[in-house]
């Protein structure tokens, strides 16, 4: 394809939403140095399955960078040069790394990986993005394991779950100070708290923007531990819908038949 704009260098904005993007296309994108949103999106896949190394070099001043559905399975470390991007969607792709390059986007407020499917693991130094808002996967299905301390990202209004480790950095206790958390959101490997003291660091009461609230143990363990824990996992008052599963306590927490839970 062509792009017949008379003064493509001074681009602002670039949204290629076509039947097939030819990999020549990003050879002209380059030389657009002004760019600050550029999507790459075709509602059938694209030809393109590899960014080129330098190609984000000379794009500095992107904000918003959508390469969803395209077929590219990995990142260049060249996009941790983009120190004022806001919003970046590789969701439906075959992506299976993230650069550690990625994790320099200190300004990164949106971060959509939906459907990567052989994405296993986030980078380590996630821990970083501390203006993340939203982390847009599904975790359950996605990644292994929670990176590093992850709690630092207190900004995070959007995540899926939380899944529960038994190093440190990876604990419960991540999510106690992730007050901003939002909508509907599922801890899981609850099997890997060892004590009522644990759960209570989580700080679930203090989460008063959380409609929805799933508890899942995967692992049988040993009911007389797990009642206490769940004991420690109270929500606030206001919670729309709570979920337990896989839970092998005797008995259910007081907190459980609190007519503060029942509200018309």
């Amino acid at each position: 394809m062509s792009l017949p704009w008379p003064n493509i260098r001074h681009a602002r904005y670039s949204s290629l939403l076509c039947k097939d993007i030819q990999p020549s296309t990003l050879k002209v994108l380059h030389r657009c140095s002004r760019l600050r949103t550029l999507i790459l999106f075709s509602e059938n896949g694209s030809q393109i399955n590899q960014i080129p190394y330098d190609f984000f070099l000379n794009l500095r001043s992107l904000r918003l960078l959508n390469l969803s559905f395209t077929s590219i399975t990995e990142l260049p470390d060249s996009i941790g040069s983009l120190k004022h991007l806001r919003y970046l969607d590789v969701s439906d792709t075959y992506i299976e790394n993230l650069p550690e390059s990625i994790t320099n986007l200190y300004g990164l407020h949106t971060l959509k990986l939906k459907n990567c499917f052989k994405l296993l693991h986030l980078p380590k130094n996630m821990k970083n993005l501390t203006n993340l808002q939203h982390l847009e996967l599904d975790i359950k299905r996605q990644i292994n394991s929670m990176p590093p301390e992850f709690g630092r990202l207190t900004s995070l209004q959007t995540l899926s779950a939380f899944i529960v480790g038994k190093e440190q950095g990876q604990c419960i206790d991540e999510l106690k100070d992730m007050s901003c958390l939002q909508g509907s959101i599922c801890i899981t490997s609850l099997e890997n708290v060892a004590s009522v003291k644990e759960a209570i660091s989580a700080k679930l009461d203090e989460k008063p923007y959380l409609d929805k609230l799933e508890l899942q143990w995967n692992v049988f363990k040993d009911g007389q531990v797990e009642q206490p824990v769940l004991a420690g996992l109270q929500p606030h008052n206001g919670i729309k819908e709570l979920v337990i599963t896989g839970y092998g306590g005797f008995m259910f927490p007081s907190w459980l038949s609190n007519p503060s839970f029942y509200k018309a």
